[in-house]
């Protein structure tokens, strides 16, 4: 923009001085109308098809997104400047040619569902005021193949049922199948997470491999996803040709016996519903079973990844051996944390150091012990196995 330079005159005044005249105001005059040309020009829209540089970017429309929908339909959405005449939605088959499929006027939505775009890729594009120069970036999605992300499939433990999760890619309704058949069991767990929880038949004693798979289900002949679990057995079988006897000799022990289990890796006893040992042979010996009274043995298998298996039982009744029987209660005053079930009574000639006999004690802390060769007196003491600060000095009271 060029300034004009004015010529300027100056007049006399009274005093005799010259002043110029307004020398600057042709200048002011020229920035004045360029100011003006220059606010005008902005103002005007910008006209559609303008060369880069000149808004026409600004005018295209952006950020399309697609979304496959249930029934193989597909959802756009979509950006758009707000003064447009009129777009226009193109679809292309694979690699073909783009045509129109739907007219958007001012004021739509900037969203379209598209009906029944038919199996295979697809390419979408939208265009503004049926310029090409004003055409959005293409966008992709293949309708018909199912989109299942991070696919997993486990054993609940303990439990013959499998938990499926996934992620699902589109709204399409989903169906399960176990080892090619409907399975129940499908739930979500949030917006963007699905879970299923299927039970399976017996696996049997080796276990099983189970096939899961996740089809769509107005498509069941179509792709799938697929997941394999392995699946442990939970009918482990019970102990078998349990045993119990009776061992004579300086002391009175019970015999366990029974047959080996390679699907357990240790086993469990309890006597009397109390547990007394645990153990990895096939048989074990109770070297203080309590005397009189009835007792009732189970052993339970345990494996090491699953729950035990069931129990089996036997019985052993002791009947006193001939000789002096003693007879009494073992009392404390914190019995109540008293392990009273895993003491012993041990028998003494009095003051003597040598064990004559030794017994168990009840729930109750009573015993019956049987002293053979020895008229008495005798002196008893009690004590805890495996509780070493639990042990107590000589009995002063007992019933014979």
């Amino acid at each position: 923009m060029a300034l004009i330079r004015t010529q300027s005159s100056s007049v006399k005044t009274g005093g005799g001085a010259r002043r110029p005249l307004e020398r600057w105001g042709g200048r002011l005059t020229a920035l004045f109308l360029a100011l003006a040309a220059l606010c005008s020009t902005a103002s005007l829209p910008a006209q559609p098809g303008g060369l880069p540089g000149n808004g026409a970017n600004a005018n295209r429309p952006r950020n399309l997104n697609l979304r496959l929908l249930p029934r193989g339909r597909v959802r756009l959405n979509w950006l758009s400047p707000r003064r447009l005449n009129y777009q226009k939605i193109l679809r292309a088959a694979g690699d073909g040619d783009f045509r129109v499929i739907e007219n958007r006027l001012p004021g739509d939505l900037q969203v379209y569902v598209d009906p029944n775009p038919g199996r295979g890729p697809h390419r979408y594009i939208v265009e503004a005021n049926g310029d090409p120069n004003l055409r959005s970036e293409p966008a992709a999605i293949t309708v018909g193949t199912l989109v299942v992300r991070d696919l997993a499939c486990s054993q609940i433990r303990g439990s013959p049922r499998i938990r499926v999760t996934w992620t699902p890619g589109d709204d399409s309704r989903l169906m399960i199948r176990l080892d090619g058949e409907p399975a129940e069991g499908l739930q979500s767990i949030s917006p963007n997470r699905r879970q299923a929880t299927i039970d399976v038949p017996p696996p049997g004693p080796e276990g099983r491999l189970f096939l899961v798979e996740i089809v769509a289900a107005d498509d069941p002949d179509g792709p799938a996803a697929r997941c394999e679990a392995m699946v442990e057995t939970t009918d482990l079988p019970p102990i078998r040709s349990l045993e119990c006897v009776r061992l004579r000799g300086g002391e009175r022990m019970v015999r366990l016996d029974w047959e080996e289990n390679g699907g357990y890796s240790s086993y469990e006893i309890e006597r009397n519903g109390v547990v007394v040992s645990e153990t990895e042979s096939t048989s074990w010996v109770d070297e203080f079973p309590p005397l009189g009274i009835e007792l009732s043995y189970t052993v339970t298998g345990l494996s090491a990844r699953g729950p035990p298996g069931p129990s089996s039982g036997c019985r052993q009744e002791l009947e006193p051996l001939p000789g002096i029987i003693l007879g009494g209660r073992v009392i404390f005053d914190d019995s109540a944390n008293t392990p009273l079930r895993r003491g012993e009574i041990l028998v003494f000639a009095a003051g003597g150091d040598e064990v004559l006999a030794r017994g168990g004690i009840d729930d109750d802390g009573r015993f019956n012990i049987a002293v053979e060769n020895h008229d008495g007196p005798f002196d008893l003491e009690y004590q805890v196995r495996f509780h070493d600060h639990i042990r107590l000095g000589l009995l002063e009271i007992f019933a014979p």
